[in-house]
């Protein structure tokens, strides 16, 4: 090369890059760096959106193995054991609104209802697993990150943060908690109505993510059967030729207390809209 000032980026994948001006004279020239990981586990980000702006709040979860089920909910056994092999990161918040509603503007797509509980930042209901599918391939567009759906399994181990309580908070005892029907003492349902809270109003579970129990359920990339099987001991998606059900996680403030635990689970058409499901998403992280 010819001596001169050059504009140099380090990269290495897995790696935060780095760019800067290096002088290069008549001799050889050596420049030591030391690169620091893209990701460490509980890291809080958002990524840069080609359009302007950023994508959800995330947090980084690291590698492990839990028990994913429970032997005392039919739809929901057997208790197993199951890896999580891989780095991810999820989304600190259910998607919001104001964040869906900006996908919808960039592409043209229909706006969801609100049922009348507001925008902004109450998360997002009335999309079908379509449109869940639809907005995590824009989100990957743009940001040039590889956006999903959780998987059934990773998102159990998110949700429960850790313990193999039926609740992250370890008791049975929701109230004050969660944003549901019966058994929460919430402020924003009652017996006779129902609406979804801002996200974020209710404690954080030990991972940091908010509103894993009730407010809205939540799609996960899986089709949906009735049950597990037990010989499934990794965490990638279940997937059947020809689904059409996918499952949902977490509850709702549509139910009782008993059906917003970790191991709830139930499934759904993929194209149906109701207004206490909505979408948490999961960005890949490199390794």
């Amino acid at each position: 090369m010819s001596p001169g000032k050059y504009d140099v980026e380090v990269s290495k994948r897995g790696f935060s890059k780095i760019r800067q001006w290096v002088l290069l004279e008549e001799q050889n020239l050596k420049v030591e760096v030391e690169l620091e990981p893209a990701y460490f586990i509980g890291k809080r980000f958002q990524s840069e959106l080609s359009s302007g702006g950023l994508g959800p709040k995330m947090v980084a979860v690291g590698a492990g193995s839990f028990t994913m089920g429970n032997n005392q909910r039919r739809l929901a056994s057997p208790a197993h054991r199951v890896n999580v092999e891989e780095d991810f990161a999820i989304s600190i918040y259910e998607v919001t609104f104001a964040e869906y509603d900006r996908f919808a503007e960039a592409t043209g797509s229909a706006k969801p209802s609100d049922a009348g509980w507001g925008r902004g930042d109450r998360p997002v209901v009335n999309v079908s697993w379509r449109d869940a599918q639809k907005y995590v391939k824009w989100l990957s567009k743009e940001s040039g990150k590889q956006y999903r759906l959780a998987s059934e399994a990773e998102w159990e181990y998110a949700a429960r943060g850790g313990n193999s309580h039926q609740y992250w908070w370890a008791s049975s005892d929701a109230r004050g908690k969660a944003n549901c029907r019966r058994g929460c003492s919430s402020e924003f349902t009652k017996l006779f109505s129902i609406s979804t809270a801002p996200v974020g109003h209710y404690q954080a579970n030990p991972f940091g993510l908010f509103d894993t129990a009730g407010n809205v359920a939540e799609w996960v990339e899986d089709c949906y059967q009735a049950g597990y099987d037990p010989a499934k001991t990794t965490s990638a998606p279940v997937k059947i030729s020809g689904c059409q059900l996918h499952t949902v996680r977490g509850g709702s403030m549509r139910d009782s207390s008993n059906k917003i635990s970790s191991d709830y689970r139930k499934g759904l058409n993929e194209t149906a809209l109701t207004k206490d499901v909505g979408i948490r998403v999961v960005m890949e992280l490199d390794q």
